[in-house]
């Protein structure tokens, strides 16, 4: 149910029911509506209130799956357009009906972490090329207290990692390496380490076997992987987790050109293995 009461303001109340049989799935969706019916006033605050909600898991549960979808809602997106619309006003979501053994801390985390996979994976391709994302990369360390780690084509080359190279060859600029972020806590810094890798191709022709028009458009997020491991890193972070997180990106653009790689061409990995190219767009592979 939706209203909007007659008061100064006019605020937007909604309310509905939830039962323990409700899935994670249904739970969200049910929070997805609820989000998009309050955010599309773009208010300043948002109150959560949970009466009657006897079971405190299930009470967690809906309240996890609403601050979820409001502060997904509510996280600034890229924007190329000319006159860009409002921003998100939300300023303030309170919660009435939660103990203290509520996880806030991990639940903005999470939604931190979400909210910068998404707005990497949104820029388009000409602002996002791996020196470009290597300096958003850089930027967040500064923000966030990590270390970082670039090998770039020379590093590589000594390292003989004949496969990645290979891949980044058709690239007319040479601004294609793998960074190393690190997240080192105080406290627990020998403890055994976390390890994300993610594939950050920011923009994938295909190469040599050039995909159909049809097959390219949204190439540019082929660098999804290293946004889910660099987004799983800050809600990692920010829930300071007391062990190392050590997260490989592998940046590159996988392009076609006199340079780039072919099929029947025989690689060399870092680890000795040699690799007959069988189909350039299986570079992931």
């Amino acid at each position: 149910m939706c209203t909007d009461l007659p008061n100064e303001t006019g605020t937007r109340l909604t309310l509905s029911s939830v039962g323990p049989d409700l899935s994670t799935f249904e739970l969200l969706r049910l929070a997805r509506r609820h989000a998009d019916i309050h955010l599309a006033q773009n208010p300043r605050h948002v109150t959560l209130i949970m009466p009657g909600v006897r079971q405190r898991a299930l009470r967690h549960r809906a309240a996890e799956a609403l601050l979820s979808a409001f502060l997904g809602g509510a996280a600034p997106m890229p924007s190329c357009k000319s006159k860009p619309g409002a921003g998100r006003r939300l300023r303030s979501l309170i919660c009435h009906g939660l103990d203290e053994r509520f996880d806030f801390r991990r639940v903005e985390a999470e939604c931190a972490g979400n909210a910068l996979a998404r707005e990497l994976t949104a820029l388009p391709p000409n602002r996002l090329t791996p020196l470009m994302y290597r300096q958003r990369i850089r930027k967040l360390c500064r923000e966030q207290g990590w270390k970082m780690r670039f090998l770039n084509h020379k590093t590589l080359e000594k390292l003989n990692a004949g496969a990645f190279l290979a891949v980044a060859q058709g690239s007319p600029e040479r601004d294609a390496g793998v960074v190393c972020v690190s997240y080192t806590p105080t406290r627990g810094k020998n403890r055994k380490p976390l390890t994300l890798v993610g594939k950050g191709i920011c923009y994938d022709t295909g190469g040599v076997n050039l995909k159909p028009a049809r097959h390219m458009h949204g190439m540019h997020e082929d660098m999804q992987g290293s946004a889910v491991a660099l987004g799983t890193l800050l809600a990692l972070s920010r829930m300071k987790v007391p062990f190392p997180v050590h997260c490989w990106l592998a940046l590159a653009q996988n392009h076609i050109g006199p340079r780039a790689y072919k099929q029947n061409d025989v690689v060399t990995a870092c680890n000795g293995t040699t690799i007959e190219v069988m189909h350039t767009d299986a570079e992931g592979r």
